[in-house]
């Protein structure tokens, strides 16, 4: 039994260890494409609703490979295409 508990540990530790290593490289990403000039625009969610909304907005909306989401963040390449979101959704 021992064996079976330390096995679902393993997998556990395993699956955050992935998770924080995703966030990790997100978090470098973001700040690397901030540094290169995109624009980063800070959203606090009403629901989850709102935010899948404004997400298929973006994809529906901006160019593909234009814009990036970062956990609460929105990176844009360009100024005018945030300038557009924060009208809309902010």
């Amino acid at each position: 039994m021992v064996q079976s508990e330390i096995s679902i540990s393993d997998e556990y530790a395993d699956i955050l260890a992935k998770e924080i290593k995703q966030e990790i490289d997100a978090e470098v990403l973001g700040q690397i494409l901030i540094e290169n000039g995109w624009t980063e625009v800070r959203m606090r969610y009403i629901s989850r609703e709102q935010a899948i909304d404004i997400i298929d907005w973006c994809i529906d909306t901006l160019a593909e490979n234009q814009w990036k989401r970062i956990g609460g963040s929105f990176i844009f390449r360009n100024k005018k295409d945030a300038e557009w979101f924060i009208l809309r959704w902010l």
